[in-house]
């Protein structure tokens, strides 16, 4: 026995058959799901070459400022002994400090120093933001009806906003994330958000990277994090080893960053 028809009423009472959408726009709808499907694959590759960019430029500005330490510690080694005359004394015999060419270099060669740390810092954040990014990438290209808007807003699908979300959903299109992944989320909060309570979760999970106690009397949290280059490769295998494997290979990739073992 066949089913009747599900009928609507209209303004004179009667029922009538309900319309279904027309037909180019169920083919509009259709053909609109297959570019984002076809787009997944692609969005993988582009995963792992983000990231292999971010290596480079990471590469690359450390050792531009290795170049620039390098080239100061020669200007300060080439210096005459007066150069390096700190102090003397006045007519009472009171010590009082004097400039000098010595204790300018000194302080640059410190200032490249830390300039190296404070970019290391930069890429770490930006290698755990590459992997949120791309997350969500990969989630509009399975959930195309998010950015339809013939789908009545509320009837599309919400992305994921929060980690926990992004990693649910990143177990069912990619590899599961590395387990290291997760203090790499703590160390780019801590240095987001510069405060004690993301300070004392990166000391239970990371506590390497944590080169001092803060200071008594500032709240500068984030600036008692030192990162080495060892370290920085350590946060983007993690990254690398949160998205898709290769095809066909079954070890990683050989990341283009080669770290150095000074400061």
């Amino acid at each position: 026995m066949s089913t009747p028809a599900k009928r609507s009423p209209n303004p004179s009472g009667r029922l009538v058959p309900r319309q279904s959408p027309p037909i180019t726009t169920r083919v509009a709808r259709g053909l609109a799901v297959l570019p984002a499907r076809a787009a997944l694959p692609l969005q993988f590759a582009v995963y792992a070459s983000g990231l292999d960019m971010l290596c480079q430029a990471a590469q690359s500005g450390l050792t531009a400022l290795r170049r620039r330490r390098r080239v100061l510690e020669r200007r300060l080694h080439a210096l005459p002994p007066a150069a390096h005359v700190r102090w003397a004394f006045d007519e009472h015999g009171a010590q009082f400090e004097i400039a000098s060419r010595a204790g300018d270099l000194e302080t640059e060669i410190e200032m490249a120093a830390d300039a190296m740390n404070e970019l290391r810092k930069a890429f770490a954040i930006a290698a755990y933001h590459h992997w949120e990014r791309s997350v969500l990438e990969w989630w509009y290209a399975e959930n195309p009806a998010a950015r339809d808007e013939s789908v009545p807003e509320a009837s599309r699908p919400t992305p994921p906003r929060n980690h926990e979300r992004l990693l649910a959903f990143t177990e069912t299109v990619a590899t599961p994330p590395a387990p290291a992944l997760d203090k790499v989320r703590t160390l780019a909060n801590a240095l987001k958000h510069n405060s004690k309570d993301r300070w004392d979760d990166l000391v239970q999970q990371w506590p390497e990277v944590i080169a001092r106690t803060p200071y008594k009397h500032r709240a500068d949290w984030a600036g008692t994090i030192r990162l080495s280059d060892s370290q920085l490769l350590k946060v983007f295998q993690a990254v690398q080893q949160s998205g898709p494997r290769p095809p066909r290979k079954r070890d990683w990739p050989r990341l283009p960053f080669t770290p150095r073992g000074d400061a």
